[in-house]
């Protein structure tokens, strides 16, 4: 083994790397349990100091998409992937360590483990950076680091491999037995015939110790993989009492009919959405909802609340430019509401840009791309319609902030909106009662 020693560094430290960067990951993420609103340290660099949100973009969508941990429905958060990513590279931090400073008479079977072993982070990575680049668009760098890791580990078990191969039998590598006949192989010091281990009377002690070192490793690997889960799940704070405690609707009947029917499939519960078109959390809240699959269940009614100063007397200044007549498009557009909103939320940024350099350039661009709402959109009895919805606001004491949820008049609290987002929805659906 001590011919193999550099490929076994480099897997050591590659483990070292991914240890690291798993740590730092789930440090990050036990933070939110709080409930609250942390920096990230989102760093190439092992230990950087947490670096604000905007520039965090990347990590904090990694970790609140569904793909950042198990068991969201069941607790709040769920059990990060990162904890573990943190376990697997510790155990073969530890198992190279050992192949190093202990290396064992024979080789084939740790390596072959090894081999395998190392798959588990490499296959993993594979699949995230698929998701990161396909579902959740952006790249998060601690999880780049952890690619990395990764790839570095495979490349140090791929290197020990081929170094075993051309070693032949040096550096511990014993060369399978070969059968020469009935019940006899070639093997021994002097290369003289021995006794087949399959022939009849001899018992299998080799192989069944062969197999026994293999499920001693797996058992290893298991333990030291689900220790740190248990003890994370065991100091998980229950938030059971803590969902919708945030207040709720003081009227919920809407006389006027300021509310917008968003249209979804399988209605179950009475929901109220306050929203604006070109609010960028408004579009990931409504994205995350519709990626679990509980939009559908809502029979959701929007409020239009545009944060745009052009038509909310509430603002002094615009901090989404054109909101106003995107909100006039959506109470405008029917049974096609819900199509001009999400039209709004995919040209977010271009509808806003359009709208800072000239609002009538993005009047011509909503009616152009939907000719029923031309003419609506300027009439006065929509800018009415818009104005009661805003009072209704105000009559119902409701915060100067989009997105809210409300669900048979009960507030969805702003603490539970990200990671705790599918455990606090689940309770809320559950504890509605019958709908209205």
């Amino acid at each position: 083994m001590q011919a193999h020693r550099k490929p076994l560094v480099l897997v050591a430290l590659a483990a070292l790397l991914g240890a690291v960067f798993a740590y730092v990951s789930t440090a990050d993420f036990a933070l939110h349990l709080d409930r609250q609103v942390h920096p990230l340290h989102c760093s190439l660099v092992p230990g950087a100091e947490a670096v604000e949100e905007d520039a965090a973009a990347g990590c904090r969508a990694a970790m609140v998409s569904p793909y950042s941990s198990f068991f969201r429905r069941t607790m709040w958060g769920g059990i990060p992937v990162s904890l573990l990513a943190l376990g697997t590279f510790a155990f073969l931090l530890a198992f190279s360590a050992t192949l190093i400073i202990a290396p064992p008479r024979e080789t084939r079977r740790p390596a072959g483990f090894l081999a395998l072993a190392s798959l588990v982070p490499l296959v993993t990575s594979i699949v995230y950076l698929v998701l990161a680049l396909g579902s959740v668009g952006q790249l998060c760098k601690v999880c780049v680091g952890i690619y990395i890791s990764s790839a570095l580990l495979a490349g140090g078990v791929v290197w020990l491999l081929v170094r075993m191969k051309k070693g032949g039998s040096e550096g511990g590598f014993t060369p399978p037995e070969r059968p020469i006949g009935p019940g006899v192989t070639a093997g021994g010091p002097a290369g003289g015939a021995q006794p087949h281990p399959r022939s009849k009377g001899r018992p299998l002690g080799p192989e069944l110790r062969a197999a026994g070192w293999w499920v001693a490793w797996a058992v290893e690997l298991a333990l030291v993989v689900a220790v740190p889960v248990l003890v994370y799940r065991s100091s998980l704070p229950d938030y059971g009492r803590a969902i919708a405690s945030c207040g709720g609707l003081t009227r919920t009947e809407d006389p006027r009919g300021i509310l917008v029917p968003l249209g979804t499939a399988h209605p179950r519960r009475d929901a109220t959405f306050v929203i604006d078109p070109l609010c960028p959390a408004c579009r990931d809240f409504h994205r995350r909802l519709e990626d679990m699959g509980d939009l559908e269940k809502l029979d959701a009614r929007m409020l239009l609340f545009p944060l745009d100063s052009s038509c909310n007397w509430m603002l002094d200044r615009p901090l989404h430019p054109g909101a106003c007549v995107m909100s006039r498009a959506v109470l405008c557009a029917g049974d096609a509401a819900r199509d001009v909103l999400e039209w709004g939320f995919e040209n977010q940024e271009e509808l806003t840009a359009l709208a800072r350099r000239d609002e009538a350039a993005l009047v011509r661009e909503v009616t152009q791309e939907f000719p029923r709402v031309e003419g609506c959109i300027g009439e006065r009895r929509t800018e009415r319609r818009l104005e009661t919805g805003l009072q209704w606001a105000v009559d119902n004491h409701l915060p100067v902030l989009t997105p809210q949820l409300y669900i048979e008049g009960r507030r969805l609290c702003d603490e539970d909106t990200d990671l705790g987002l599918e455990y606090a929805m689940k309770r809320m659906l559950a504890a509605s009662g019958p709908r209205r």
